[in-house]
């Protein structure tokens, strides 16, 4: 019964704002460990301050505090789901995989979006073919994390689909696309992609090329692709062109006898 209670009272002295002594009631929640963790939980549905600081003492605590997590994330309130989701990721204990998935089915927006980014961080390929079928989310920002679970996962289905999402409505869509081909070194389409219609895709695939991956012959259509970059409308999209030929210029010197 005093273990409670002096658990409650830490939980509660939790809230005070960084630079007190937050840190350091944190640290002594989460040195209790397992015993806590019930009471951690519950207090993500607190205040803002309290519920954050209740999130980080979990992750200090680790694996003991998954089984708890993983039950929560059946938990009536949405808060708690969304947040528990949140915290499995931080900790990075894939036994949570199959026991998140039903979240990506959940009506609100905020927790499909928690889940999906948790899954890419837990990197479990299980997980591969259900972040695909996120790629057609209502929701903008569901769609842009699982692009980049889905690079992270370097899931190889994923290519083709990601190179539709290049097209999406929304450019920050796009560019995390992008990305993830970059992640799954699908060359050609990233070729292609240096005179995709988003200025925002073309300056992102310029801006993280990596020349000495290419073949010579991809270096050739790189170089076209780029010196026609160099006069788009667009001031990133020339930097990152103008860039991109620098470091090709650069292998190639390194490559002259």
């Amino acid at each position: 019964m005093f273990e409670y209670f002096r658990i409650r009272i830490l939980i509660k002295a939790m809230w005070r704002p960084v630079g007190d002594r937050r840190p350091e009631t944190i640290d002594q929640v989460a040195a209790i460990g397992l015993p806590a963790v019930p009471q951690l939980i519950n207090a993500m549905k607190a205040s803002p301050h309290t519920s954050s600081a209740a999130q980080e003492a979990l992750v200090k605590i680790g694996r003991p505090a998954v089984p708890a997590l993983i039950e929560a994330l059946r938990h009536r309130n949405v808060l708690i789901r969304a947040l528990a989701a949140e915290v499995l990721g931080e900790i990075g204990d894939a036994g949570a995989v199959e026991a998140m998935l039903p979240l990506l089915q959940e009506r609100t927006d905020w927790v499909r979006r928690e889940a999906v980014t948790a899954l890419g961080k837990l990197g479990d390929p299980r997980a591969g073919d259900a972040l695909l079928a996120m790629l057609g989310d209502t929701d903008l920002e569901v769609r842009e994390v699982a692009a980049e679970a889905l690079g992270r996962l370097k899931h190889a289905a994923a290519v083709e689909p990601l190179w539709r999402a290049l097209d999406d409505r929304c450019e920050n869509v796009q560019v995390a696309a992008a990305v993830a081909l970059e992640q799954l070194n699908a060359t050609e389409i990233l070729l292609d992609a240096l005179c995709h219609g988003s200025a925002d895709v073309r300056a992102c695939v310029a801006f993280d090329l990596a020349p000495e991956a290419l073949s010579a012959p991809q270096r050739a259509r790189a170089r076209e692709a780029l010196l026609a970059n160099l006069a788009d409308p667009d001031r990133e999209v020339r930097d990152a062109a103008a860039a991109a030929l620098r470091k090709l210029e650069e292998l190639a010197s390194s490559k002259s006898p």
